[in-house]
């Protein structure tokens, strides 16, 4: 704290966290305080819902389809438009009961 000028903002040092010299060089993620001890910390991965990886999917399913076949003017294969209209029935609600996606076409 000596490289700064005035305290002023700052926690009391009561409050704050020493760190032992191996704890200052080493990485600063991954670590986090628990109890006033620094702990490994892993912060939790954003929940995505069903219908937000559909909306996902849906997007890059349609730019293949349009890149691998609308851009030639040759239709839809059967099974890609089974995996749309999955994908579009989990996106706009439709489709109450599925847990997760869809198995995509293998091509």
């Amino acid at each position: 704290m000596a490289l700064y000028q005035s305290l002023d903002g700052f926690p009391m040092a009561s409050d704050m966290v020493g760190l032992t010299a191996d704890q200052w060089d080493g990485p600063r993620f991954g670590v986090g305080i628990a109890n006033g001890h620094i702990v490994p910390y892993t912060p939790p991965m954003p929940v995505i819902s069903l219908k937000e990886q559909a909306s996902h999917a849906l997007s890059l399913a349609r730019s293949y389809i349009y890149s691998n076949y609308g851009i030639l003017n040759e239709p839809t294969p059967d099974s890609w438009v089974t995996y749309l209209k999955a994908l579009m029935a989990i996106q706009n609600g439709t489709d109450t009961t599925s847990t997760s996606l869809p198995a995509g076409p293998k091509s």
